[in-house]
């Protein structure tokens, strides 16, 4: 006889469910955790997006400046105002 009884198979049962539940809430966990760190990453994009300023080069001496807040280099010939 293998010994198969009513109560043993409800206990493997439960110890089935068990790890079988235990892996879709880790599963839940790490696609959850993933998700963040997407929108994380997208948020990050968005914000260097809006730190980022458009540059122009001084017909003087070839430096970039800022196009918004251009100021005055200090020679003699600079276009932009001091």
């Amino acid at each position: 006889m293998l010994g198969f009884s009513i109560g043993k198979l409800l206990v493997l049962a439960v110890i089935i469910a068990i790890v079988w539940y235990g892996f879709k809430i880790v599963g839940r966990r790490n696609q959850i955790s993933e998700e963040k760190s997407a929108r994380k990453s997208v948020d990050d994009r968005e914000r260097e997006r809006q730190d980022a300023q458009d540059m122009d080069k001084c017909a003087k001496c070839g430096t970039f400046v800022p196009a918004i807040a251009a100021k005055h280099c200090g020679r003699a010939d600079c276009p932009y105002p001091a």
